[in-house]
């Protein structure tokens, strides 16, 4: 069976049929390259390329602490966030976020949200960048407010904080776009924060 037409053939063609003959690999062709393309997109730019944000801390002591108005104490940390990956990352997002103070293995306060006024809060610039370019790398201060801390618990909170004993855990999730593919991406991290060290729970 002949798949091409002769010349007599051709000729006797209507130009309806002509466009269908020429039409249908043509349109074939396009589709595996679509295909291909797609595949392309899911299986090695997102793999490879696709924006990997890390969140660490990176200066001694990771935490530490001032004292205001004899009472009241924060405790402060400074987190780095770097694209690993070789596409930016776009529309980046705290989608979650809390802060838990531990003293002696026991949760004494909880700040659901950074933003928190009072309790713990992010510094000016809010919520950190939209964009990340890669190889790129930003720093933030958080804090940790207690307010109105009788004198024996503050210092029993200073005690355990030189004992290495009191610690701020550090809930996140950030949420951001592959500026290549448009796919989103979630980066969940928890920390357990201290003076001289810094375990990953999570």
């Amino acid at each position: 069976m002949k798949l091409i037409p002769s010349r007599i053939q051709w000729e006797k063609w209507t130009l309806p049929s002509k466009a269908s003959y020429i039409g249908i690999p043509v349109a074939f062709a396009l589709a595996v390259i679509g295909m291909s393309y797609s595949w392309y997109a899911n299986n090695y730019v997102k793999k490879s390329d696709q924006p990997k944000l890390l969140l660490t801390l990176n200066t001694k002591p990771y935490l530490r602490y001032e004292i205001q108005n004899s009472n009241d104490i924060t405790f402060m940390y400074e987190i780095s966030i770097s694209n690993l990956g070789k596409n930016n990352a776009h529309n980046i997002s705290w989608i979650a976020s809390k802060q838990k103070l531990s003293v002696n293995g026991s949760i004494v306060g909880v700040a659901d949200n950074l933003m928190d006024e009072g309790r713990a809060e992010l510094e000016k610039s809010n919520k950190g960048p939209k964009n990340l370019f890669s190889g790129e790398k930003i720093f933030k201060i958080l804090y940790f407010k207690a307010k109105n801390v009788e004198a024996e618990k503050l210092k029993y909170y200073i005690s355990a904080y030189e004992r290495n004993k009191l610690s701020i855990i550090f809930e996140a999730s950030i949420k951001y776009d592959d500026e290549v593919t448009g796919v989103t991406f979630t980066t969940n991290k928890i920390l357990d924060i201290r003076k001289n060290n810094v375990y990953i729970i999570e």
